[in-house]
């Protein structure tokens, strides 16, 4: 979806359907209760994306499943930032109460089933899933949920408690742009001669990197995308080349296509046999 994938688990309507074997034994009510649950999780991790996006951070990937979704991107460096991505998902579902009791007050309750149940979903079943995502808490792999976030926030700011992102901030370096990665003992791959090296920025969209090493890099789409994933985590990659001279051209090629889009991504050729400690400009 607009470059961001999105992955689906087979649980996802497992979700709703469990919601509406408890609501109901009307099939079409339980069909409305179904879709709008699952829509529900749609909209809340969709609020995170294009918030991330419009910010610009990088969103990496959408996860929905039956108990709920996750979306996957870059960790936001200020303050600001990092409250409006984090309280997307729960200011959308507000926007979406408020716009059904609306509808609700000028039309009056629908009667038939299903759209009766999307209703109920939408107003009652959407109240629980909001207090569910504003409790402080971690989610089953660990990570701090929505509620948790803002909640740490709420302390970092208020109470000199510790930055909920401290570790994940301290996890994704950006070094300066004459950062030399052959410096850089356990970013260098065993063998390596020429090749090119890319740093990490906070700028620079997702899509973008991966379209570049794609094309000028020679590396497959999923080759691709671990390689960009590799370069947030760690701060930069060494890609290695044929030769210097290959390598010298898709540095270039990348550099023209950084400058005519005005991202900030830094890419240079290297070779092994270049002294290190050197600080070459940018190619």
């Amino acid at each position: 979806m607009r470059g961001v994938p999105v992955f689906v688990h087979w649980s996802f309507p497992l979700g709703g359907c469990a919601i509406a074997l408890v609501a109901t034994d009307d099939l079409e009510s339980g069909a409305g209760y179904g879709l709008a649950y699952a829509a529900l999780i749609a909209l809340h991790e969709l609020a995170h994306a294009a918030t991330a996006r419009r910010l610009g951070i990088r969103v990496h990937a959408i996860e929905l499943a039956g108990v709920g979704g996750l979306c996957h991107f870059q960790v936001p460096r200020s303050t600001r930032d990092t409250l409006l991505v984090y309280s997307a998902g729960l200011i959308a579902q507000v926007v979406l109460l408020v716009a059904t009791l609306a509808t609700v007050a000028i039309f009056g309750m629908p009667r038939a089933p299903f759209a009766a149940a999307v209703v109920a979903m939408f107003t009652w079943g959407n109240g629980v899933l909001f207090l569910v995502n504003l409790a402080p808490g971690r989610s089953q792999r660990g990570l701090l949920t929505d509620g948790g976030m803002l909640w740490g926030m709420a302390r970092h700011l208020y109470l000199d408690g510790p930055h909920p992102l401290a570790a994940a901030l301290a996890a994704s370096p950006v070094f300066e742009p004459t950062r030399r990665l052959l410096t850089i003992a356990e970013l260098v791959p065993e063998g390596f001669v020429d090749g090119i090296e890319i740093l990490n920025d906070d700028s620079t969209p997702m899509e973008f990197v991966v379209e570049m090493l794609e094309c000028h890099a020679g590396l497959s789409r999923e080759a691709a995308i671990a390689s960009m994933l590799d370069i947030h985590k760690r701060g930069g990659m060494l890609v290695s080349m044929p030769d210097r001279k290959s390598a010298e051209a898709a540095a270039e090629a990348i550099a023209s296509a950084t400058h005519a889009q005005r991202h900030s991504l830094v890419c240079r050729a290297v070779s092994s046999a270049d002294d290190v400690d050197q600080a070459p400009g940018r190619t």
